[in-house]
């Protein structure tokens, strides 16, 4: 018997690719997290593994190399996401010591390692491939995982483990709800929306028109089938983008789950000038402590990707909205 460990299974990706593991038949899975956010523990209801351990528990297994399994693949997906945290022993803690320890102990012990970095390492650059002259963090949060994603590049060549690093782009999709101010913009506008009647958007900022920002945003079940994809293939090794490839604005974005929103409500759809001249978007300052760690456009370049022979279309913005609007308003019990 072969174990499957996922960190961060109690968060937003971590739970989502703990379901798609039990989809697929696979429920010898030891699953990590922080015991102490309750509320995110929701997101494992009705999935089935072995057991579930504190993360300081598990650290310490894997420090002492006392964990008696026979491990073959760890999900690494449990970190700080928090952009804005700026408490540097927590957030190197979290993301780099804690990261080298489930590195280290996986190069010895021949474990497969699939982990989650972030599109945020490419900070203000306008180009998106995985070399070292597009990265420029410009948070801690970014700087954390570079740092790490480095690391991992100096001991790939020669190693007997696959070790893939996974940059995420701006992911959106069903389990969120506790990210709170992390959580995508599709979950922020429809709360507002049945909460206030309209939506938020930040005026224009690094020289872009108000709400012309823009993004790679990708729905979790792609994010999540990149991750399957390595697992069945581990032969590869790397540091990948995730992201569809294509960018859409945060108005393109906004208006795409508005309209989701209407066509459930049975109301026609409109477009952006439209829903602008009705208020039903409303811009607000651009926070100007944000400015220099904001990045107004990403694109992720997935050619690496599709290199390591992942063929797999992505979701477009507008099915993306449209079906994550559909969960949310099953789970919220949105009436027309």
């Amino acid at each position: 018997m072969s174990i499957i460990i996922v960190t961060g299974a109690c968060g937003f990706i971590g739970s989502n690719l703990v379901r798609s593991l039990n989809r697929l038949g696979l429920e010898e899975l030891l699953l990590v997290d922080d015991k102490t956010k309750i509320d995110s523990r929701q997101n494992l209801e009705g999935c089935k593994f072995i057991k579930c351990l504190d993360k300081k528990v598990f650290i310490e297994l894997i420090k002492r190399r006392t964990l008696n399994m026979p491990v073959s693949t760890i999900f690494h997906q449990g970190a700080c996401t928090d952009t804005t945290e700026q408490n540097v022993n927590y957030m190197m803690h979290d993301n780099y010591v804690y990261s080298k320890e489930i590195l280290d102990w996986a190069l010895m012990s021949n474990i497969n390692l699939i982990y989650a970095s972030s599109a945020s390492i490419y900070g203000l650059s306008s180009s998106f491939e995985e070399v070292a002259e597009n990265e420029k963090p410009n948070n801690l949060y970014s700087f954390s995982k570079s740092v790490f994603d480095d690391l991992v590049r100096a001991r790939l060549q020669g190693c007997k483990s696959q070790i893939v690093g996974l940059r995420y782009f701006n992911v959106y999709g069903p389990h969120e709800g506790f990210k709170g101010k992390m959580a995508s913009l599709v979950l922020k506008h429809f709360h507002d929306y049945r909460e206030k009647g309209y939506v938020s958007l930040f005026e224009g900022s690094h020289g872009l028109l108000p709400g012309e920002q823009a993004r790679d945003f990708i729905y979790v079940d792609d994010v999540i089938a990149v991750n399957l994809f390595f697992l069945r293939n581990s032969g590869s090794s790397g540091i990948y983008n995730v992201g569809t490839g294509q960018s859409a604005s945060f108005n393109e974005l906004t208006e795409s789950t508005l309209n989701a929103i209407f066509v459930h409500l049975k109301k026609p759809k409109m477009l952006l000038g439209d829903m602008i001249a009705s208020n039903l978007i409303r811009y607000i300052p651009f926070p100007q402590h944000l400015l220099p760690q904001y990045q107004p456009f990403t694109k992720a370049d997935i050619n690496r990707l599709r290199k390591s022979g992942y063929t797999e279309s992505f979701m477009p913005v507008s099915l993306g909205t449209e079906t994550y609007i559909h969960y949310l308003i099953k789970q919220y019990h949105l009436n027309t």
